[in-house]
């Protein structure tokens, strides 16, 4: 019975990782540039199973005009450079005191030219829709992608697919919960009949 009880609470832990994960989609679903992100789940050896990382889906969302001159569109796979060396794809931009051109965080942006990574699965995602160089993201280089101004891109979720996911990733959890229940109560019997 005990390892039963393991394999499950395995599975019901990756299950609320994996709800977590929709979750943050479909909260973001109208975040400008926002990239939905999808776990991955591997068995473990000896049995069970467990999210093995989060992998991000940078594929391009819907260009959307907006008519505001501080908003920017990357059309194409580049990302928008800012101070501290992150980068970004949500150009919903402001100007600050000084007439900067400012994130909603108050990053300067560095709009020289748009960059572009060899492996963008390797950003380090530091949250407001920045990323960061890491060693595995490889060095910058300049993108041909194009910046369209009056424009943002919209997030790249689909709310339906993230939906299934989340009610997957519930009734999962749920059945593993019952799983550890059942495996319990024959323990208990057990038990009591050897008693």
């Amino acid at each position: 019975m005990i390892p039963a009880i393991n394999y499950a609470m395995s599975a019901l832990q990756a299950s609320g990782q994996r709800f977590t994960v929709h979750a943050n989609n479909v909260a973001n679903v109208n975040t400008p540039g926002f990239k939905s992100s999808r776990a991955l789940q591997s068995t473990l050896p000896g049995g069970g199973t467990h999210i093995s990382s989060t992998q991000r889906d940078f594929s391009q969302g819907a260009l959307e005009l907006t008519g505001r001159p501080t908003d920017f569109a990357v059309d194409g796979p580049g990302f928008i450079p800012l101070e501290g060396n992150t980068f970004t794809r949500n150009g919903a931009f402001s100007y600050d005191a000084n007439g900067d051109l400012v994130t909603a965080d108050g990053l300067l942006v560095e709009m020289d030219e748009v960059m572009e990574f060899p492996n963008p699965d390797g950003l380090i995602d530091v949250g407001g829709s920045q990323f960061a160089l890491s060693e595995f993201s490889g060095e910058t280089f300049p993108s041909s992608s194009s910046l369209i101004s009056g424009a943002l891109e919209n997030s790249n979720v689909d709310i339906a697919k993230e939906t299934v996911g989340q009610i997957l990733a519930q009734r999962n959890f749920e059945f593993n919960l019952v799983t550890i229940k059942t495996a319990d109560e024959m323990m208990g019997t057990l038990l009591d009949l050897f008693a």
